[in-house]
């Protein structure tokens, strides 16, 4: 399994077609206030955790961040060229994802 980190901007976060990895699984919906914050941090050039994502021949499966991706898509702010961490895994096994997604979310 090979790993690596890539700074996206926002545009081209959006741009792609990203669908969720079977792992994947929405644990909720963020709250307003959560919503808010992270639109806050991203103006303001703070850390936030990477986007991580699945690359499977040419397209990209969300393994981590979807609740993240939707706060983004649902800003009426214009943050197309901020710009955040993705973390991208390839070559990897069903068992090695699932380690690494129960590693994200514990």
């Amino acid at each position: 399994m090979k790993t690596t980190m890539e700074t996206w901007t926002i545009k081209k976060l959006l741009e792609a077609d990203l669908k969720p990895h079977p792992f994947c699984r929405k644990v909720g919906q963020w709250s307003d206030k959560e919503n808010i914050l992270l639109i806050d941090s991203i103006l303001r050039d703070f850390y936030i955790p990477p986007i991580c994502l699945v690359k499977d021949k040419d397209n990209y499966l969300i393994l981590d961040g979807i609740q993240r991706i939707h706060a983004i898509k649902n800003s009426n702010k214009n943050l197309e060229d901020k710009e955040i961490f993705v973390s991208i895994l390839e070559n990897a096994t069903d068992k090695q994802l699932a380690i690494n997604f129960e590693m994200l979310n514990s």
